[in-house]
Order: C-alpha cells, then sequence, then structure tokens
C-alpha cells in the first residue's frame, strides 16, 4: 500500500467490505505493507471519480462520505486513511515500511505481533501474494497470521491471458497446500473506472480485484455474500463468491453475477480430484448458459442478441480475457 493510492476505489472496496465482514463482533488487523515511495503510475493513484457517483452513496453511507472529505484533505497518505472515523472498534494498523529481504523475517515478526490481538486481519501489498519483494506478500507470511478463531484476508488482481476460473484454482490450491488453509472464499469484484486511453482521452474499463478469505468459517462467508449482494445493486458492477474447502465434502459456492466465466464446484471425486473446480461459460450480457465445448456458439448467440450493444468482433476479445463488463 502506498500513500498515492489512499481513497482510491480500491479503499472503497477494501473498507467496505472488511467492515461487512467485521460488523460489530469481529476485530480488524490491517497490515499495509506500507511502500512510502511513489511508483509512477500517476493515472492508478488518481482512481477517485466514484466520490462524484452518487450511485456510490447507497453502498456505505458513513464510508462513502468520509471518502469524499478525504479528497479535501491537503494530505493523502496511508496516515490520514487510517484516522477517518469509519474503522471497526478496536482496529489495528501495522504502518512499517517493507524492508530489503534480509530484514524482512523480523519485520513480519513485528506485524504478527502488533495485529495479534485481531480477529480478522487484512493484508495489503501492492500485488497481492507472490514472490518475496516489496510488493508482494508471501506463503510463508500468510500462514504465519492463521490461528484458531482468526480469518485472513488478501487482495488480489488476476492475471492477463489465463482464465480466471482457473487462476482461482491454482490460488485456492496453493492456499490449501502450502499455507494450510482449511476453507477458502475469494469474492471476486468487477467494477468500472475511470482511465485515460492512448489518445488522451477518457472511458471506463472494468478493473476487476479479489478478496480472498482464508479460514473463513459460515458467518464470514455469509457476511461475504452480503457484500456480494450490495454490489451487485450498483449500477455498472458485479460481484460473486467462489468456496473451497481442505476437505473431501463437496464444496459450497455461491454465485453471483459477474462478468466472465464463473468458476463452480464440483461434487466430490476421487482423493486426487475432489477440490477440481468446473468452468461454466455464460453469457456476460444474459447469462445464457453454454452446453457445448467452451464458448461454442457465441458468435451467433451474440449477433443475435447484443450486437447492438457492442459489436461481436470488439466484445469477443474482452469477453474471452474474462474482463468484459455488462453493458
Amino acid at each position: 500500500m502506498r500513500d498515492q493510492y489512499a481513497g482510491d476505489v480500491s479503499d472503497l472496496l477494501k473498507i467496505a467490505f472488511l467492515r461487512t465482514l467485521a460488523a460489530d463482533d469481529r476485530t480488524i488487523g490491517v497490515g499495509w505493507y506500507y511502500n512510502p515511495e511513489h511508483d509512477g503510475r500517476y493515472q492508478d493513484g488518481r482512481r477517485r471519480d466514484y466520490c462524484d457517483e452518487p450511485k456510490w452513496e447507497v453502498f456505505d453511507v458513513p464510508l462513502y462520505t468520509a471518502l469524499r472529505e478525504m479528497r479535501k484533505s491537503a494530505e493523502r497518505s496511508v496516515k490520514v486513511l487510517e484516522e477517518l472515523p469509519i474503522w471497526p472498534h478496536n482496529t489495528l494498523f501495522h504502518r512499517v515500511s517493507v524492508p530489503f529481504a534480509e530484514k524482512r523475517g523480523v519485520w513480519a515478526a513485528d506485524m504478527k505481533s502488533m495485529l495479534r490481538e485481531a480477529s480478522i486481519i487484512f493484508l495489503d501489498p501492492d500485488n497481492g501474494l507472490g514472490t518475496l519483494s516489496k510488493r508482494h506478500t508471501i506463503v510463508g507470511e500468510v500462514k504465519a497470521m492463521r490461528q484458531p478463531g482468526r480469518a485472513v484476508v488478501l487482495i488480489k488482481f488476476p492475471g492477463h491471458g489465463e482464465k480466471h476460473a482457473r487462476q482461482i484454482e491454482t490460488y485456492h490450491n496453493l492456499l490449501r497446500d502450502q499455507a494450510g488453509a482449511e476453507s477458502i472464499a475469494t469474492v471476486c469484484t468487477c467494477v468500472s473506472v475511470s482511465v485515460v486511453n492512448k489518445n488522451g482521452l477518457r472511458q471506463r474499463v472494468p478493473r476487476v480485484r479479489w478478496f480472498t478469505i482464508i479460514d473463513a468459517g459460515e458467518v464470514l462467508i455469509e457476511r461475504a455474500k452480503q457484500f456480494v449482494h450490495r454490489l451487485n445493486g450498483i449500477e455498472k458492477c458485479g460481484a460473486g463468491v467462489v468456496c473451497a474447502s481442505r476437505f473431501t465434502e463437496r464444496p459450497a459456492c455461491y454465485i453471483g453475477r459477474i462478468n466472465s466465466p464463473i468458476a463452480v464446484a464440483m461434487p466430490p471425486q476421487s482423493s486426487a480430484t475432489d477440490r477440481t473446480l468446473r468452468v461454466e461459460y455464460v453469457s456476460p450480457e444474459c447469462d445464457y448458459n453454454f452446453k457445448g465445448n467452451g464458448f461454442d456458439g457465441i458468435d451467433a448467440h451474440w449477433k443475435a442478441r447484443h450486437e447492438q450493444l457492442i459489436p461481436y468482433k470488439n466484445a469477443w476479445p474482452v469477453i474471452k480475457s474474462g474482463n468484459y463488463h455488462r453493458k
């Protein structure tokens, strides 16, 4: 997390999600993975158009109001974000700069100690789970944060190329096998944001963010569904939940409106395959389920039903990437 991003649309989503999970009976601990240096991505750090969009007022009124007021502040920083009156009672923060590799162990131990009283830990590196760097958390640090009665929440931005459902499957398997996660729920969100294209013109594009809960439990999964329901009520937004289990019983899965192929859990198979995810290929405009091989037939379907919205030749590359946003 960097000061340049404080108060952007990611903060709106992540804090709303944490507020929903915590309700009035959980405590939050935020590990910022703080980096005071500007990363040179000036456009990314300015995604605060939501402050001028009335549709967000009903999403989380106190949070939306506070973030709009923060925009007026002369200082834009993680420290200012921490001081807003929107955090659940007794929220804890670890805002210590991420060090170089040789001091990482001491730094991580300090974060664990500082957040030890929290029942929900949120880890917020720039790029989610990955290799040892200032931009990532690593599996060992996630595993160290786990303890009975606690959930660990991670943010992740999906990669390009591979279908999102397959990425989620790989991600869940990694967290189960290397971090020991007992249960996992990933909330997939898609929100339209304003960007400046290569011609210098402003346009809106979909941006996908995932919030993964490790050791969620039934209560937190139900609260995650409530968050998804609220976000699906916002124009040009979509969300869904994919759940998985370490055990052999059928994993639970809740599906919301998310505009990409949706991963759903299969019934248990033999021991090596009982955690497999199946992919359903659905039209991102009308949720029509293609029964054949992948997206076979989508060209005819699209031209018959949705060509007036966006020509198929333009829509297909975006659909294939998993980043199409319902018009």
